[in-house]
């Protein structure tokens, strides 16, 4: 499977919610973010989206309880 996002897939979405926030979100804020953009995405089909690429160990990692940052961003 390839590890680099889609454009216009959730996953994506968040990615370019996160980083322009500067820091990482809560899925409640991410879905909020997306739907600004003009999609609609779902905070559990979300979670379970960002939580495939934690477990793979790219792209995302787990900040907190749904909370979501970008590993490229992760200080320390």
């Amino acid at each position: 499977q390839p590890l680099e996002l889609v454009e216009g897939s959730a996953a994506f979405m968040a990615a370019e919610a996160i980083r322009s926030a500067g820091r990482p979100l809560h899925v409640r804020d991410l879905v909020r973010a997306i739907e600004t953009r003009g999609q609609k995405v779902k905070a559990p089909t979300l979670v379970g989206a960002l939580s495939r690429w934690v477990k793979r160990k790219a792209m995302f990692y787990r900040a907190d309880k749904n909370t979501f940052g970008l590993i490229e961003m992760r200080r320390g």
